[in-house]
């Protein structure tokens, strides 16, 4: 599929990315084309060569039931956060998807910038690969909705499922199954705030420390 470049301006710049999103839209997936049934696959590919979703400055979209893989936030020109979606100060739904073989330095599935999204609805959350976080949010007054996920067998330094950088999230009712950091945080890596976790299923992570 590929990528195209946009001009996210501030910090980030000129961009790559599959689909960056500035409307607010509802994006469903898994339709044939006909329409006719909802049980097909639809990818959102980047080939690795940027972000695979970016979502603009207040936008509260939906996405659903995509296949969203090989995103890569060390492609040229990007700064290492985020690998599959990248969400700037919006507040999206992320619903019901498949999000895996994504890299990133910070965040390779998705990366919340002083965001408030929900990122839940049964998200399957996998084989990423990332220095600090599959999941990472970096936030200073917004509130991150991280419930109800599959998070498994995703790999990073730290925080091989969640990493907590700052601000507020809500981390509710997912299932962290044999995530494994080769530094701290198995499952869930708080480095600062005080994030509100609970009712969550933990089986067979692993860290070093």
């Amino acid at each position: 599929m590929g990528v195209h470049t946009y001009d996210a301006g501030g910090t980030l710049g000129v961009i790559s990315t599959t689909v960056h999103i500035t409307k607010n839209v509802i994006l469903v997936g898994g339709w044939r084309t006909d329409f006719s049934e909802q049980d097909d696959i639809t990818l959102i590919d980047p080939v690795s060569e940027g972000y695979a979703i970016f979502v603009a400055p207040g936008i509260t979209s939906t996405v659903q039931n995509f296949h969203i893989v090989n995103g890569n936030g060390n492609a040229p020109g990007l700064n290492g956060n985020g690998g599959a979606i990248y969400i700037q100060n919006a507040s999206p739904e992320i619903m019901g998807n498949e999000i895996y073989s994504n890299t990133a330095t910070a965040g390779s599935a998705v990366y919340i910038d002083n965001a408030s999204p929900t990122i839940g609805g049964g998200n399957r959350v996998y084989s990423n690969t990332a220095v600090n976080g599959t999941i990472y949010v970096n936030n200073t007054v917004a509130t991150a909705n991280i419930v109800n996920n599959f998070l498994l067998n995703n790999q990073a330094t730290n925080g091989a499922g969640v990493y907590h950088a700052a601000g507020l999230a809500n981390i509710w009712h997912n299932d962290f199954i044999n995530n494994e950091a080769t530094g701290a945080g198995g499952a869930v890596y708080v480095a600062a705030a005080s994030p509100n976790i609970r009712n969550n299923i933990l089986t067979g992570n692993s860290a070093t420390t």
